[in-house]
């Protein structure tokens, strides 16, 4: 078999597991604004929409959101995250095995860049802050080619090579 050139991962269910503490935080968050579910019923009625669009639905089903939820949200699930968010069994592991072959990989993302760091800051930690090749977006670019622990990534712009990077110093 041929070796990849580079592998891109998406972070959230693939590197660092998000989903359920998000669900349990966002239970918490509508029971206390006047909406129960059980989390299988919110996994069939919110996933694959935006927050704002989740903010709506609950609204619709009796929810009590004020307008500034979502943002509030989003600093209270951060902080959750920091704490609450297991890196997927194996990913250690497979991370050296590229490493060790000389593999780049990049991560990749839909959430917010202050999401990633929380995200990958876990993942780092899991680690043990070791260096990795690191490539990601999440709406803002990265300029470089390294970085430090998966933490030291912070949004910058203007990699020069079309792809989105990061180093540490």
């Amino acid at each position: 078999m041929i070796p990849p050139k580079a592998v891109l991962f998406d972070c959230d269910g693939v590197l660092v597991d998000t989903e359920p503490p998000t669900f349990e935080l966002l239970q918490t968050e509508l029971a206390e604004r006047g909406l129960t579910m059980d989390i299988p019923e919110m996994e069939r009625v919110f996933i694959g929409g935006t927050m704002e669009k989740l903010a709506d639905i609950a609204r619709g089903m009796g929810a009590d959101l004020p307008p500034d939820w979502v943002p509030s949200f989003y600093a209270k699930l951060y902080k959750h995250l920091e704490t609450n968010a297991p890196v997927i069994a194996g990913v250690v592991e497979l991370l050296d095995a590229l490493d060790a072959q000389g593999i780049p990989y990049a991560v990749g993302s839909n959430g917010s860049g202050a999401k990633m760091a929380v995200t990958l800051g876990a993942a780092s930690r899991a680690a043990g802050a070791v260096q990795r090749p690191c490539l990601f977006g999440a709406g803002s670019r990265l300029p470089e080619a390294r970085c430090r622990p998966l933490s030291a990534c912070r949004p910058r712009t203007g990699c020069g090579a079309g792809a989105m990077c990061c180093r540490g110093g």
